[in-house]
């Protein structure tokens, strides 16, 4: 029941008061019964720093296994990286653009092939060539999208991204955001540490030695 004060005046504020029964959500009022007028004056949601809520699974984009020489060390070049985005509330968020960086770079140790893994699956997303002094992400394929694309909280975009390197290279991914006027750029690594690719040796200008 809403309880009022007995007088007011005119262009003064008045509070009324829900009790018994009565709940607010948010802008929503379940009540029972009212009685007089009722204002609800629902304060603007504060807006997240980071709009954006981003995830990172790592997955094998060749068959091949390789071991350097000397090292007990097993390793498949070019490790995928799949980017799960998803916004944090309703309000659309603009992805402007997702960028390769590349952390270290240094050239590849001799290896040999140890190996093969079968079963890889291959899926729709983007490449990146690491050893262009500006990377870029390119779409897979001629009918692939290209940014900019929007999230919402039930709407997200899971990327792909392949990576490839004639060197031994660290890097991360820096996604570009805009909403409700506001922007910023998003980290995505791995757990905090950079993302490796490793060359193939099979490859042209790669090291391949039988040990």
């Amino acid at each position: 029941m809403a309880e009022q004060p007995a007088e007011h005046k005119e262009g003064s504020y008045v509070e009324n008061r829900l009790s018994g029964e009565a709940q607010v959500y948010g802008p929503v009022i379940q009540a029972g019964t009212i009685h007089g007028n009722v204002t609800v004056n629902a304060r603007g949601a504060e807006q997240p720093a980071v709009p954006v809520l981003t995830s990172v699974e790592a997955f094998r984009t060749s068959t091949d296994v390789f071991q350097w020489v000397g090292s007990e060390d097993f390793w498949s070049p070019g490790v995928g990286v799949r980017v799960l985005v998803e916004a944090v509330s309703q309000q659309a968020v603009v992805l402007k653009r997702m960028r390769p960086v590349v952390v270290s770079r240094k050239p590849p140790r001799p290896a040999y092939i140890a190996g093969e893994i079968m079963g890889i699956l291959e899926v729709r997303g983007f490449m990146v060539n690491l050893d262009a002094d500006v990377p870029v992400l390119v779409p897979r394929g001629s009918a692939a999208p290209n940014f900019p694309f929007t999230v919402t909280s039930g709407d997200p975009e899971l990327f792909e991204v392949l990576p490839s390197s004639s060197f031994e290279v660290e890097w991360r991914l820096e996604l570009e955001w805009t909403s409700a006027g506001r922007s910023g750029v998003t980290v995505i690594d791995a757990d905090g540490k950079p993302f490796r690719c490793l060359p193939n040796p099979l490859d042209e200008g790669g090291l391949l030695s039988r040990g």
